[in-house]
């Protein structure tokens, strides 16, 4: 921790770490916010800049609903240092070629990673679909869906043959084996309301 400052209203803990993120030999910037105003219940935000060769900075990620630890890669993945919340095996974040954005995620129910390169294709049923708690056959039924469902892939899990799949934010998400899922399913240009 380099710098904490309070607020006088609403304290706000402000954490902040200089790692080199695009290993350009410079310092860059990640800000870790805690506070009634910065979190809710599901984390608090966190912000990461780079310095620019005019002194100024560039903002290359914000997140909200993040989690301590965070660790730094040591190795580059397109230029950039990626990120790991929640310590390494929480969710992973890579520089995209613009911003950061997240390549693998913990699913907190289970512990099961998933990830989401490649991931966010919109698919219809073509019959009905049933979610599972787990990634792998005989786990606990969370939701069934009816032909006709439009769900986006959220992510493969990195240890077995399943999807972690979801019709909306507010709806509940799941496992299917990705043969149940594309031999039930079409590609949908079409979009749920989010």
């Amino acid at each position: 921790m380099v710098s904490t400052t309070q607020i006088e209203k609403y304290p706000v803990e402000i954490l902040i770490a200089t790692p080199d993120l695009n290993f350009d030999g410079r310092n860059d910037m990640v800000v870790y916010l805690s506070g009634f105003t910065t979190c809710g219940s599901a984390g608090c935000s966190i912000i990461a800049l780079v310095s620019r060769d005019d002194g100024g900075w560039n903002e290359i990620f914000n997140a909200v609903n993040t989690h301590l630890p965070i660790s730094i890669g040591k190795e580059p993945e397109n230029g950039y240092a990626p990120f790991f919340l929640g310590g390494k095996n929480g969710s992973k974040w890579i520089f995209d070629g613009q911003r950061y954005k997240y390549s693998r995620f913990q699913y907190a129910k289970n512990k099961y990673a998933i990830d989401t390169q490649g991931a966010g294709d919109w698919h219809q049923t073509t019959n009905n679909i049933k979610l599972l708690a787990a990634p792998k056959a005989g786990s606990a039924v969370l939701a069934a869906y009816n032909a006709g469902t439009i769900m986006k892939v959220v992510g493969e899990e990195t240890e077995a043959q399943y999807l972690y799949v979801s019709p909306c934010n507010a709806c509940e998400s799941g496992f299917v084996s990705k043969t149940e899922f594309y031999s039930k399913s079409e590609k949908s240009a079409a979009r749920r309301a989010q």
